[in-house]
């Protein structure tokens, strides 16, 4: 097959592509910065890098059999709400417009938890309704809706939105663990909250790769979104200290009082479509050994 990955040049993206293309598949690394035009992998499998700003009209590859959608504008690189919102937005409508032009029959669009905004349950499922999600959240949403009218226009279109939580393997950045592993590398100290909560708000990024492996084969006709997350949830404070323990960064770990509704997230949609979660103790361990420096 031949594959679009968007946002190829990021930690997720780049995760992807290179699933992608171990799978035999003809990969096309696109991103707004500028890669190497061609990667020759040692399964003899090529992923060819191409630069674009979705978010304009420059030249897409042709012709492709599938799409997936992981480039993102992210908060903590556009600090302007409605910048980031648009930037998003633009990207979306762009991906799926690519797609109609080229009869492409299936789409993987990387989505986000922040799609419900405040939580207020104690398990969040995808019927959990959203409640004043960020302008991210809003942008990602959106990109859903696009997908599911996408997925109307002809019969045979497959369209499914990940809603993913905290993404992480070396390099990651931007989410809880990702931050908490770069204070213990840097010997820091250690705030959070809900010390007793339990949390499964992890996936590494090797499991998330996987499934999109599997999705660009096996998508369901139609368009839905669903959560990801890991299995056997722990409580927060034995994820903080089994960071520590993996890292062997004795630093100190405090909780402080924030009112922050912890919530546990429910899964079952994409495990009934094929994704294969790993434990948090595997998912968090896994990352701490490949990140510790």
């Amino acid at each position: 097959m031949r594959v679009m990955v968007t946002g190829g040049g990021g930690f997720i993206g780049g995760w992807v592509a290179a699933r992608l293309a171990a799978m035999g598949h003809v990969v096309f690394n696109v991103d707004r910065d500028n890669l190497t035009d061609e990667i020759s992998l040692d399964n003899d499998s090529t992923m060819i890098s191409m630069q674009a700003d979705l978010a304009t009209d420059e030249e897409l590859p042709a012709p492709l059999d599938a799409i997936v959608h992981c480039a993102a504008a992210i908060p903590a690189h556009v600090s302007d709400d409605d910048e980031l919102y648009r930037i998003n937005q633009a990207m979306a409508k762009r991906v799926y417009a690519h797609a109609s032009e080229l009869d492409v029959r299936t789409v993987v669009n990387m989505s986000s938890m922040a799609v419900y905004g405040d939580v207020h349950v104690p398990v969040v499922d995808e019927g959990t309704p959203p409640q004043n999600p960020s302008a991210y959240g809003r942008a990602k949403l959106e990109s859903e809706g696009i997908a599911m009218a996408w997925s109307r226009k002809k019969p045979g279109l497959a369209s499914i939105s990940l809603r993913l939580p905290g993404i992480v393997g070396s390099g990651s950045h931007d989410n809880f663990l990702s931050d908490v592993m770069q204070r213990l590398n840097h010997g820091e100290v250690v705030v959070a909250t809900n010390p007793d909560a339990r949390f499964n708000n992890v996936v590494h990024v090797r499991e998330l790769a996987a499934f999109v492996g599997f999705l660009v084969h096996d998508c369901p006709v139609g368009h839905r979104a669903v959560n990801l997350a890991a299995e056997k949830p722990l409580t927060t404070r034995s994820v903080l200290k089994l960071m520590r323990k993996t890292s062997g960064r004795m630093v100190e770990i405090t909780f402080d009082n924030a009112n922050k509704s912890p919530f546990l997230i429910d899964f079952n949609d994409s495990k009934a479509l094929g994704f294969k979660p790993a434990t948090v103790e595997d998912s968090v361990t896994r990352f701490v050994s490949e990140s510790t420096t």
